[in-house]
């Protein structure tokens, strides 16, 4: 992340291409936006782009706070979840490094809500809709790369306490993990969910934390099938003898003082040697035998482990995401093709009372999930192939994703011809057998986020445009060339077949509606045609038969 100092709130609003004294529109574009939060209400928005971090106010598509930086201009960055609420507050930590304080943000200030000295590096990550609970990481032993998952509760004289979640000390393989965080949090502040990541570093695992009517937590790892399919059993982790325990006080005393000294700059020379310190013969050739032991046993666990890790998949890193009443949590599995070197992605969601899991097979990554089941999904950007980053939803009851494009069609035709003009750019498609290029027009929504009541759909696209190399005698430059990001906010009729407890129109009633993929009414639908379904608020993709 790169630490530039955010530009006051009002010559920020004119590098977005936003007037301060405007007035919200219906469907707005910002350049430099990228949204990574957003309210259940739709209200605001965490963006990050080019100056900083920011608060967006969607409905006045205002900047509300300058968050990057404040007045003694500390750094400032946002957690990795649900970190804004209906309030307006955000949470995340300072300094942006290994010393971390994690944060909040509220009345127009931040406030350390952890200390360096109470646990050497902590962030806030997820904020419950009253801004009473925090749940985030802190600092586990002495490292400060290991972290556990906690969570803060806002007392009745402001300060804030620090509480530990459970967490599993070992993984799938029975190694020690590598960290442990808690990401997202529900608006009750019971439930709780985060990831894992192995002892190899490699297997990213979400993790679910539960609090019960006694207050007692408790943590389920997810998706240990991903990571290991077959259900190998692995031998025991064995554990590397410690070599200060064949030394006497002076010698471990001076092999410390050595190990601390090459610390300093490990590149400046060898790590010293247990054996070099080690002076009695006898306890020289006990160490020597139990690391000899310790070899063969770690040579038949990673024989087992190099099995397991052939087939082993991996959920997206800091992808997990979970809706506000706490009942669904969602992953992405990160799957990789070692012969063709392609990446595909599925995701994961479960009903968090019970488990049910539920698979939608080469998709993309999740980017947010609703209290209705609503899922959206979108490509992460692609610099090698220029690849467009199309978005994808889920509808309430469906059980496939569909184009983002066609549902705001479907939906809204104003707003849709606003991302038709404002989104649309040429892409490589192809080669052809003479090595001329074949390229198509796309447009692409990139990251989505949306509210509660599907009312205000936000997200960004990073500026991969190549109009240029594909149709240089055509292409025009625009302001968006100068732009690593570009975003939208749309505002929609409010869909409230997602809000519990509303009553619903009876869609059943409704006439069915047919378009093609490009939005164009059919009255006469054929067999085997694909087709956007429409009936009242229901919208989704069918083959006619």
């Amino acid at each position: 992340m790169k630490k530039l100092l955010l530009f006051s709130a009002l010559g920020l609003l004119a590098a977005q291409g936003v007037s301060a004294d405007d007035a919200a529109s219906k469907y707005s574009k910002n350049l430099d936006y990228l949204p990574l939060s957003i309210s259940q209400n739709g209200k605001y928005a965490g963006s990050q782009d080019m100056q900083g971090i920011a608060l967006w106010d969607l409905e006045t598509n205002e900047i509300v706070a300058s968050v990057y930086v404040d007045e003694e201009s500390e750094v400032y960055t946002i957690g990795i979840g649900n970190f804004v609420n209906d309030l307006g507050q955000f949470t995340g930590s300072n300094s942006y490094g290994s010393t971390d304080e994690a944060c909040v943000y509220k009345d127009g200030k931040w406030t350390v809500i952890c200390s360096e000295s109470e646990r050497r590096t902590s962030s806030g990550n997820g904020i419950t809709n009253d801004g009473k609970r925090i749940c985030g990481y802190a600092a586990s032993g002495d490292l400060l790369t290991t972290v556990r998952p906690v969570y803060w509760d806002l007392e009745a004289d402001g300060s804030w306490s620090i509480h530990d979640l459970p967490y599993p000390e070992k993984d799938f393989s029975g190694q020690p993990i590598q960290n442990c965080t808690a990401m997202c949090i529900s608006n009750d502040g019971k439930t709780i969910l985060g990831q894992v990541v192995a002892g190899n570093g490699m297997n990213v695992l979400p993790v679910l934390f539960t609090c019960d009517d006694n207050g007692e937590w408790s943590y389920k790892v997810l998706g240990e099938e991903y990571a290991n399919p077959n259900n190998v059993q692995f031998p025991p982790y064995p554990t590397e003898p410690d070599p200060t325990e064949y030394m006497t006080a002076d010698e471990k005393a001076a092999y410390d003082e050595a190990l601390a000294e090459w610390r300093k700059n490990p590149l400046g020379g060898s790590r010293p040697q247990p054996e070099d310190y080690i002076k009695d013969a006898e306890k020289l050739a006990a160490y020597n035998a139990a690391m000899e032991d310790y070899n063969k046993k770690l040579d038949a666990y990673n024989k087992v482990f190099y099995e397991v890790q052939d087939a082993s998949m991996s959920f997206c890193q800091g992808q997990m995401l979970l809706s506000k009443d706490g009942l669904l949590a969602v992953g992405t599995v990160e799957n990789f093709d070692a012969e063709t070197w392609e990446v595909s992605y599925d995701i994961v969601r479960w009903v968090t009372h019970d488990l049910t899991k539920a698979v939608y097979k080469d998709v993309t990554t999740a980017t947010c999930v609703l209290n209705d089941g609503t899922i959206l999904a979108g490509d992460s950007p692609d610099q090698q192939t220029m690849a467009p980053q199309e978005a994808y939803i889920l509808q309430k009851d469906a059980t496939e994703f569909i184009s983002l494009n066609d549902y705001v069609k479907a939906r809204d035709t104003e707003a849709y011809d606003f991302l038709a003009a404002n989104f649309t750019h040429k892409y490589l498609e192809d080669f052809g057998d003479d090595g001329s290029i074949i390229s198509k027009e796309v447009l692409a929504l990139g990251i989505p986020l949306m509210s509660e009541d599907h009312s205000v759909l936000t997200g960004s696209i990073y500026n991969l445009w190549v109009d240029a190399y594909l149709d240089p005698d055509n292409y025009e430059p625009t302001e968006d060339d100068q732009c690593m990001t570009v975003g939208y906010v749309l505002h929609m009729p409010a869909d409230n077949s997602g809000v519990q407890g509303v009553a619903v129109e009876d869609n059943s009633k409704l006439p069915v509606e047919f378009y093609t993929i490009d939005g164009l009414r059919v009255n006469k639908p054929a067999a085997g045609q694909l087709l956007i379904r429409r009936q009242g608020s229901d919208v989704s993709k069918v083959i006619v038969k």
